[in-house]
């Protein structure tokens, strides 16, 4: 067997290789194609989820009297501490004793990792103390809300 008849035989298994890995390669872009298109549409999905507005609503004990809050808060915000400012935007800092109990921090948490219309309001507990307190400041907050939405004040309804 000669050199050029080696490098001949060479060529040959070189060039089957080659073609049979023209397919082999449209199939790996191909897959990373719907593989990448596919992340894409979750992140994108993800994104919705995250920003969705939550409903912060207070309500009594036996939750015969509750208030809307009106502001809300994007999902990817909802934590404990984000709640208390929102629940403070008045100024006034209030301290709901509800705010630490296992029940809230573990619907944070739902509202955080879940989404849909099932999960889309926080029930925060209060004594009636704190709920006439804010039943007096609620014209006052709705009007910081409104300003806190993106609106001036030469905006506001006053």
């Amino acid at each position: 067997m000669s050199t050029a008849e080696f490098l001949d035989g060479i060529a040959i298994i070189a060039n089957v290789i080659a073609i049979l890995g023209i397919p082999w390669g449209l199939c790996v872009v191909i897959k990373n194609y719907m593989f990448n298109k596919e992340q894409a549409t979750k992140m994108e999905l993800e994104h919705v989820r995250q920003n969705e507005p939550i409903t912060l609503v207070i309500h009594s004990q036996d939750k015969s009297k509750s208030i809307q809050f009106p502001a809300t808060i994007r999902r990817s915000e909802c934590s404990r501490s984000e709640v208390q400012g929102r629940l403070s935007i008045g100024g006034e800092r209030y301290n709901l004793r509800s705010l630490i109990t296992s029940q809230v921090l573990n619907n944070i948490d739902i509202l955080y990792t879940s989404g849909g219309p099932d999960h889309m309001a926080l029930y925060i507990p209060c004594n009636p103390s704190d709920l006439e307190t804010f039943s007096i400041h609620m014209e006052e907050l709705q009007r910081m809300a409104f300003t806190f939405v993106g609106f001036n004040n030469a905006d506001s309804p006053e």
